[in-house]
């Protein structure tokens, strides 16, 4: 009875991870595209937005359905446009 408890409040794989940090409730969800593991952290809002960990969930599930779509409609920005640093946008603004 006990293992059958434990295994009911495991996520399935693939869900994502959600914890609590400084009174915010963050999800992080990993994937792959183009043959390159990824992994998106999104912040979900501060504790007391929500009333219980599964009202976590439930947003984080949102979230989750969100980055898969994006993913599926090929809207995901790949990696070298996502790490821009400061002065490359500094040095393409003063160029403009």
């Amino acid at each position: 009875m006990r293992m059958n408890r434990m295994e009911q409040k495991r996520k399935r794989k693939g869900e994502g991870s959600l914890f609590s940090s400084n009174g915010y409730w963050f999800y992080t969800y990993g994937y792959t595209v183009d043959g390159e593991h990824r992994k998106k952290k999104k912040c979900l809002g501060p504790v007391e937005n929500f009333k219980t960990q599964a009202a976590a969930w439930a947003e984080a599930k949102r979230v989750r359905d969100e980055i898969i779509t994006s993913i599926n409609t090929g809207q995901v920005v790949r990696s070298d446009v996502e790490n821009v640093t400061c002065s490359e946008l500094l040095t393409q603004y003063i160029a403009t």
